[in-house]
């Protein structure tokens, strides 16, 4: 399925348009675009403006510690570009540390281990709606 489709399917049929963005930013730090776009759905449903319990900003509701850390105010991480951006940088970094991408997605949503992030739900959540044309 391409970017845009999975972005409509997942999303709705407005969010096709994130899909080059998507593509930017899983090319730049070699992460699955799927992925991306399966968190930006599990994280904050596609909405760019979405704020968490925990301060999560935007479309991959990056955290107050990783967008200080990058030296951006959470109003900036509304801009869904730069959100993707940012996260799929943060997931690699995960990817780099752990040494896979299922205990990375674990980490990121805030498991403290690489091994915790390994049994992680939102890990399987998110690889399975990358990975599968099915309902969300």
């Amino acid at each position: 399925m391409t970017t845009a489709l999975l972005l409509a399917h997942l999303c709705g049929p407005g969010y096709a348009g994130l899909a080059y963005a998507a593509a930017s930013a899983a090319q730049r730090w070699r992460v699955p675009v799927a992925v991306l776009v399966a968190m930006a759905y599990v994280e904050s449903t596609c909405r760019p403006s979405a704020v968490g319990p925990r301060g999560g900003v935007g479309l991959l509701q990056v955290v107050p510690g990783t967008r200080a850390a990058h030296g951006h105010t959470a109003e900036e991480l509304k801009n869904s570009r730069l959100n993707l951006a940012l996260g799929a940088r943060h997931l690699r970094y995960w990817m780099d540390r752990c040494g896979d991408l299922e205990a990375a997605l674990g980490v990121y949503a805030g498991h403290h281990t690489c091994r915790a992030g390994r049994e992680s739900g939102y890990s399987r959540r998110v690889l399975q709606l990358a990975n599968a044309d099915m309902d969300p």
